[in-house]
């Protein structure tokens, strides 16, 4: 049917690599470390829909976790993939941030307290339709018994 040559074996690439494998093409993929290094090992492999930046985004991140869905659905049992969802929280030690975030882009609303923006952030997501909840730490450590927080 025809030849690709896909570079890169992190998620993307190795998924690419295996649709076009399975179209009946002959596929070279080429990765200079090791499978699943580079972004993909650094991002944990962490699906989320909660960090937002607009709405097309998040739309977007939607998408990709339905598309993993519909991969666990199509392989049968995937124990590497666990959809679970994550905790953040606010204290009086963590009032401030910096007006960029770890990926360089401006952060949302540093000028409020991070109460502030977490009390937003949740608004935001449940208006667009994603659970999310604001929980008090003594109900947070019913769900989280290991979780470590401090009472404020």
């Amino acid at each position: 049917m025809g030849s690709a040559i896909v570079i890169g074996g992190g998620i993307v690439g190795a998924s690419v690599a295996w649709r076009l494998s399975e179209a009946g093409m002959q596929v070279t993929l080429l990765e200079g470390g090791g499978l699943g290094q580079g972004s993909t090992l650094a991002s944990f492999a962490w699906l989320n829909g909660s960090f937002i930046h607009d709405r097309d985004y998040f739309l977007l991140k939607l998408d990709g976790l339905a598309e993993y869905r519909s991969l666990e659905r199509e392989l049968g049992s995937t124990p590497w993939l666990h959809q679970v969802g994550h905790i953040e929280w606010n204290s009086a030690a963590n009032e401030t941030v910096d007006s960029r975030g770890s990926d360089g882009l401006p952060v949302a609303d540093a000028d409020l307290s991070g109460s502030e923006r977490l009390r937003k952030k949740v608004r935001t997501l449940r208006e667009w339709g994603f659970p999310a909840d604001l929980l008090p730490v003594r109900e947070l450590r019913a769900l989280e018994p290991d979780l470590v927080a401090s009472p404020d």
